[in-house]
């Protein structure tokens, strides 16, 4: 199992809290939070979370394989532009360089998106 580093934890909370500032900020400049303070900090904090959350799916997708075909398409099209022209990896060997790096922890999306999730759906209930 792969360690979840604190400092990834702290960054993704961050720009969790930023994401459903922005949210709030947006609200309140529509209806005014005034009024209804509990339903735009439910929206704020699940909206925070439900894309913090998309971007860990996003993450697992493509640690697992998903868009290994594009990279490569990118990777053979910045040696087609360049002067000096070697020799490219095959799609087999490429795939196997990427493997061999190592996969990080992606964990800390779904810890944080999972709890600003709750969080909005504690809002919403009240």
């Amino acid at each position: 199992m792969k360690k979840i580093k604190a400092k990834n934890i702290i960054i993704t909370l961050i720009i969790a809290s930023l994401l459903a500032g922005g949210v709030m900020i947006y609200e309140n400049a529509q209806i005014g939070i005034k009024t209804h303070t509990f339903r735009v900090l439910s929206d704020s904090f699940f909206v925070g979370g439900a894309l913090i959350v998309c971007v860990g799916l996003f993450a697992l997708v493509s640690g697992a394989g998903g868009f290994d075909a594009l990279s490569f398409m990118a990777h053979k099209m910045t040696y087609f532009f360049k002067r000096n022209v070697k020799q490219t990896p095959s799609y087999y060997d490429y795939v196997e360089e990427r493997r061999a790096k190592g996969k990080k922890s992606i964990a800390h999306f779904f810890i944080v998106g999972g709890a600003y999730v709750l969080i909005g759906l504690v809002f919403a209930m009240l």
